[in-house]
């Protein structure tokens, strides 16, 4: 929506014709005299995605594989242990044997 307004009526209501801007997206066309001389629109959006943007992606998103939650729960234990020397990672077979196979050089 396009709404003229005069150089006087916006030095008046300066507040009103910047709240409409944000809050409903609204322009406005400044005339001097009749003459357009200005625009005030809202500033361009910021980068990013908005919330049903986001819900959108996660809802064409594959679903993690039923062993999904033992790895993460594995991980979660050997991360207690990080630190102790005698710990270098989890053992491949802690790891769910399809997990294992993708990460084997043979299989590279």
């Amino acid at each position: 929506m396009e709404t003229k307004i005069s150089a006087a009526d916006l030095e008046s209501g300066l507040s009103d014709v910047l709240d409409r801007i944000r809050d409903r997206g609204e322009r406005f066309v400044v005339e001097c005299d009749g003459e357009a001389i200005a625009v005030l629109a809202p500033s361009a959006p910021k980068p990013g995605i908005t919330w049903g943007e986001f819900v959108a992606l996660l809802r064409d998103l594959p679903r993690p594989d039923p062993g999904f939650a033992d790895d993460l729960e594995k991980i979660h234990a050997w991360q207690g242990m990080v630190g102790r020397p005698e710990h270098h990672g989890p053992p491949s077979s802690e790891v769910a044997p399809h997990r294992a196979r993708q990460r084997s050089p043979s299989a590279e």
